[in-house]
């Protein structure tokens, strides 16, 4: 578009010259914001989400790992565990709020 109207201006200082320069300002926005999006936001989105598969792994080896240490308390993580889930979800918490209590019980 910017293009467009840079070969159809008359005077430098005219309308479609200014327009011209306005729209290819805009492409250039437009374009870097793209490019910025698509390096930083989407690698950085993989990484925390493999970071967050990461902790859940090492919780739930931990949490085994001491119910083996104790066969008394066996099960017992996992009780609790389900009894705070369905006290969150009564009291109409997010899936992001109830996943993290989830997490501190394993290790308790």
């Amino acid at each position: 578009m910017a293009e467009l109207l840079f070969t159809n201006y008359i005077d430098p200082y005219g309308f479609t010259n200014t327009l011209g320069h306005i729209f290819r300002l805009i492409s250039y926005f437009v374009i870097l914001e793209g490019i910025v999006v698509r390096s930083f936001t989407e690698p950085l989105y993989t990484l925390y989400k493999n970071m967050n598969t990461t902790v859940e792994e090492l919780t739930s080896i931990m949490s085994e790992t001491t119910e083996i240490k104790n066969p008394y308390a066996a099960g017992r993580q996992k009780r609790v565990a389900a009894l705070s889930e369905e006290t969150a979800k009564k009291m109409h918490l997010t899936r992001r709020s109830i996943k993290e209590p989830e997490m501190l019980i394993n290790l308790f």
